[in-house]
């Protein structure tokens, strides 16, 4: 092996493990049917009509919008004080999440009531489940990371900042800062949570019904879901979404072959968890 080709394995021994174990794992999803939709649990969602499900994802997404609102107006706080104290920021994301998940977690007691196949339940198991069908996913996730920060670099030159994200940026510029930490804390429990409630078991389910189709309900939810992190306040650059893209297209997989919202969850906090693990690790160095 010439020195050149060993300095390059070495420099990028990461990526390179990734891309064989995403080439395994998506061999082995093929091989096993996961891929080719020849397993799964088969989801009935049809009891309810797509506007039903559609609805209830947009009471999810728009209570954390009024109650944000709400609480923006009774404090007196201006969006330059929120952007500038962490304290302001914690407060303010207490009270969305707060509000949200209740309507969010009524609205799926409701709907599993009524609708008890169609993979709303959320159990300790699930998300066990999850996690380590997230450690499955990750080579894959990974290569679609670097791959988009490479077609980035070459056509932008490189990335400026190994963050991608506000909330880590946050965090890694205030670690000695519990309210920072409590950011961090919402960012891995409270936003998959909320996030999944609403895009895997109100959207994708909404899409599912509307198309009786696994793989175009997952594709369309997954592209909303990342343009949804390249859009408005504290957004993510788009090589980041494409990685974004490719883990909500696993989870919701998973999701589909599972029937359980608690594997949708327990993936997206785990992701979640080891981002903000690597993102103060590597701050260190």
């Amino acid at each position: 092996m010439s020195q050149e080709l060993n300095n390059f394995v070495v420099a990028n021994w990461y990526g390179l493990l990734s891309l064989v174990l995403a080439a395994v794992v998506l061999s082995v999803g093929y091989r096993s049917g996961w891929l080719a939709g020849k397993r799964g649990v088969g989801r009935e969602v049809m009891i309810h009509p797509a506007p039903i499900w559609l609805l209830c994802a947009l009471l999810v997404w728009m209570s954390s919008l009024v109650a944000g609102s709400i609480a923006m107006g009774l404090s007196g706080m201006k969006i330059g004080t929120l952007l500038g104290s962490t304290k302001a920021q914690a407060v303010f994301m207490l009270s969305t999440y707060g509000v949200s998940l209740t309507i969010g977690g009524l609205l799926v007691y409701l709907m599993n009531a009524s609708a008890p196949r169609a993979g709303l339940e959320c159990k300790p198991k699930s998300l066990a489940l999850g996690v380590g069908l997230l450690l499955l996913a990750w080579p894959v996730v990974t290569v679609a990371s670097v791959g988009a920060a490479m077609v980035h670099q070459q056509m932008f030159g490189p990335i400026a900042d190994s963050v991608a994200h506000p909330t880590l940026q946050l965090l890694v510029d205030n670690k000695g800062d519990v309210w920072a930490w409590l950011l961090a804390g919402l960012a891995v429990i409270a936003a998959p949570v909320q996030e999944e409630i609403i895009y895997r078991g109100f959207l994708q389910s909404a899409l599912l019904r509307a198309t009786k189709s696994a793989w175009w309900s997952i594709v369309v939810t997954s592209m909303i879901f990342a343009l949804a992190h390249v859009v408005g306040v504290g957004v993510v650059p788009w090589y980041a979404a494409v990685a974004l893209f490719v883990l909500s297209l696993t989870i919701g997989l998973a999701f589909e072959r599972t029937g359980r919202l608690g594997v949708a969850i327990g993936m997206h906090v785990m992701f979640n968890a080891v981002n903000v693990a690597l993102a103060v690790w590597q701050s260190r160095s």
